[in-house]
C-alpha cells in the first residue's frame, strides 16, 4: 500500500520540525544566547518539544520508519543530557516544619487579582496561607505595601525603596537582618533585593529577584504586525534576561556569606538565564522536589516553571514544596535547607528562632 510510505515520509519531515528547535534550545542553554538573544525564549517550549519527539519516536517505531525514530531518539538523548528529566518522578516526602531553614519564595501578584482564589478576597487568602506554613525567610514579589501590617509577625523586614520607582519586593524574616540593599537593572521596573540575615552566630545573604516580564496581556500582539511585534518582544526580553541575571550572578559572587537566591526568574530551567543563575548553586526542586514543579499559568492555562529556590552548594537541600494553591497567576515554592556536612559559616541555622535576639 503506497499510504505507509507517506506516513513514514510525513512522520519523518515532522521529526525534522520537531527536532530542530529542539536542538537550538540545547544549544542556546550553552553558546548562543549571547549571540542571538531570542534562542533563549526557546527554553518555554522544551517540554512540549520533548513530548513532540517522544510522539515522533513512537510513530517512527509503530511504522518502522528507522530514519524518523533515530532523529527523535537522537534530539531526546542530547535533550537529555543538556537539561536532564523535565520531570521529577521521586514521592513526595512531607517534613516537618522544624527541619532545617524553611524560606518561601511567592509571586503575589499586588494581592490583587481574584480571579485565582475563587471570590473577592485574594488578599486575606495568601497572608493566612503564608503565616499557616510559617516560613522563617519569606520572599515576595509584586508586593503590596498596604499589605506591610498583615506580615507584623516577621520582626525583620526589609522592601524595595519607595524612591527607587521600582515594583516592590519584600524579604521578611524572623531572624534579624543585618545588611541590606538592592541590585538595580536598568531601564525597567523590576529589581532584585538582598538581605543579610543573622542565624545564630553567623550570617546567611537572601536574594529575592524579579527579572523582566514579558508584559504580554493581549492575545492579539501576538499577531500585531505580522508576528513581528511578537518576535521583537522575545528578543528584547531575552536580552533583558540574560542582562539581569549577570548582573545578580556578579553581585552574588561577592557576596562574603553563604547565599540564597529565590524569585521569579520569568525564564524557565531550559534556559541560558537559568544556567547563569544555577551554575554554583543548587535547585531545591531538582535536588528533593517531585512532579513538574509547576509555578505558572500563563494566561490560567499553560503551566511552567518559572519560580525558583536556588541555595549555595554549602546548604544540603532537606525538602521542597510546589504548594497546588492557586492564590495568585504564580504558585508559592518552599525550601527546607541545612548546612552540609560541617560549614562553620552557616551552622546556626539549627537553632531556634525564639533564641535570635529581638529588634527593640
Amino acid at each position: 500500500m503506497k499510504l505507509f510510505p507517506l506516513l513514514r515520509t510525513s512522520v519523518f519531515w515532522f521529526g525534522l520540525l520537531a527536532a530542530l528547535p529542539l536542538w537550538l534550545a540545547c544549544l542556546s542553554y550553552f553558546f548562543l544566547a549571547g549571540a542571538f538573544p531570542i534562542l533563549d525564549a526557546l527554553g518555554i517550549l522544551v517540554p512540549w518539544l520533548v513530548g513532540g519527539n517522544l510522539v515522533v519516536l513512537f510513530a517512527g517505531l509503530v511504522l518502522r520508519s528507522r530514519r524518523a525514530a533515530l532523529v527523535s531518539l537522537v534530539t531526546l538523548a542530547v535533550a537529555f543530557l543538556s537539561f536532564g528529566t523535565i520531570r521529577e518522578f521521586r514521592p513526595h516526602k512531607p517534613l516537618g516544619r522544624e527541619s532545617g531553614l524553611h524560606l518561601m519564595s511567592f509571586n503575589v501578584r499586588h494581592f490583587s487579582d481574584g480571579r485565582y482564589v475563587g471570590d473577592e478576597d485574594p488578599e486575606n487568602r495568601i497572608a493566612r496561607f503564608i503565616e499557616a506554613e510559617n516560613p522563617q525567610i519569606v520572599c515576595l514579589q509584586e508586593f503590596s505595601l498596604r499589605k506591610k501590617k498583615e506580615f507584623s509577625r516577621y520582626p525583620y523586614q526589609y522592601l524595595t525603596p519607595y524612591s527607587s520607582g521600582k515594583t516592590t519586593q519584600a524579604i521578611f524574616s524572623k531572624f534579624p537582618i543585618t545588611g541590606r540593599g538592592e541590585v538595580r537593572f536598568p531601564d525597567t521596573g523590576n529589581n532584585a533585593l538582598y538581605a543579610d540575615i543573622l542565624i545564630g552566630p553567623d550570617t546567611v545573604r537572601v536574594y529575592n529577584i524579579h527579572l523582566q516580564s514579558y508584559n504580554i496581556e493581549d492575545r492579539r500582539f501576538l499577531l500585531r504586525n505580522y508576528g513581528l511585534d511578537f518576535i521583537r518582544r522575545l528578543n528584547d526580553i531575552a536580552k533583558m534576561h540574560l542582562q539581569q541575571a549577570r548582573l545578580v550572578k556578579e553581585h552574588l559572587r561577592s557576596s562574603p556569606y553563604p547565599s540564597i537566591l529565590c524569585g521569579d526568574l520569568n525564564a524557565t530551567a531550559y534556559s541560558r538565564t537559568y544556567r547563569i543563575l544555577k551554575k554554583g548553586m543548587t535547585d531545591s526542586f531538582r535536588e528533593r522536589g517531585s512532579g513538574w514543579g509547576i509555578t505558572f499559568y500563563l494566561s490560567g492555562r499553560y503551566p511552567f516553571r518559572i519560580d525558583f529556590i536556588l541555595a549555595d552548594e554549602r546548604f544540603e537541600v532537606l525538602g521542597h514544596r510546589n504548594y497546588p494553591n492557586r492564590l495568585s497567576d504564580h504558585l508559592p515554592v518552599s525550601a527546607w535547607l541545612t548546612p552540609a556536612g560541617e560549614h562553620p559559616a552557616i551552622d546556626g541555622i539549627g537553632q531556634d528562632v525564639d533564641q535570635q535576639p529581638q529588634p527593640e
